[in-house]
C-alpha cells in the first residue's frame, strides 16, 4: 500500500454513552474517499458507508489491473451472531465508474442481505457491451443449503467484450438450483 504524498486527511472518532462514532474523509490528486461508521453496542446495530470519487486505486495499490474508482458502498445490520433470528445484514454498492484490467465499468449495482439464515443477492451492470442482471437466493440451516441463481443477459457483444474473435451478440435467460443436503452444512 502506497499512501499519497498530497493527502489531506480528516478523521474523529467518537464514544459515546449509547454509540462509536467514526469518520475519514481523504482527499489528494488521487482522488477522494470518505468513510463513516457508527456501532450501537447495546443493540448491536452498526452502519457503514465508503463512498470513493475518482480515487486511483492503482496509486495506492500498485497493480496494472486497477485505475480509478467512483463507488458507494453501504452496509447496515444488527446483530453478530449470524444463528440467532434477529440478526440481519444488508449492503448495497453502487459502482459510477471502476477501471479495472483497462476496461471501464459503469452503472453497476450490487445489493444483498442476509436474514434468518436467507441470503439474498441482486446485481445488475449496462454498458455499450452488454446489460445483464442476476438474482440469487439461499437458504441455509445445520443439515441443508438450497441456492438459486437467476441470470438474464439483455444484450451482449462477445467480440466487444474481447471474448470471442467473431461478432456474436447472444442473449438468454438462465435458471440454477443447488440443494445439498449433509450432516453439517456450516
Amino acid at each position: 500500500i502506497q499512501i499519497p504524498h498530497d493527502i489531506g486527511l480528516k478523521a474523529s472518532f467518537t464514544y459515546q454513552a449509547d454509540s462509536i462514532l467514526a469518520q475519514v474523509n481523504t482527499r489528494s490528486n488521487e482522488g477522494t474517499l470518505i468513510f463513516h461508521g457508527r456501532y450501537i453496542p447495546h443493540t448491536q446495530q452498526y452502519t457503514l458507508t465508503l463512498r470513493t470519487d475518482t480515487l486511483d486505486l492503482h496509486s495506492i495499490l500498485p497493480t496494472r489491473a486497477l485505475g480509478s474508482a467512483s463507488l458507494l458502498a453501504a452496509i447496515e445490520g444488527s446483530g453478530l451472531d449470524w444463528d440467532a433470528p434477529s440478526s440481519h445484514i444488508a449492503c448495497s454498492i453502487w459502482i459510477d465508474s471502476l477501471e479495472l484490467a483497462a476496461r471501464t465499468y459503469s452503472n453497476a449495482h450490487l445489493q444483498a442481505s442476509l436474514h434468518n439464515h436467507q441470503l439474498q443477492m441482486e446485481a445488475s451492470y449496462a454498458d455499450t457491451l452488454i446489460r445483464l442482471a442476476l438474482k440469487g437466493t439461499a437458504r441455509y440451516t445445520a443439515s441443508k443449503l438450497q441456492a438459486h441463481l437467476y441470470a438474464h443477459v439483455f444484450e451482449s457483444d462477445l467480440q466487444g467484450l474481447g471474448i470471442t474473435e467473431v461478432d456474436i451478440q447472444p442473449s438468454f435467460q438462465s435458471h440454477c438450483s443447488l440443494t445439498i443436503v449433509s450432516a453439517q452444512v456450516y
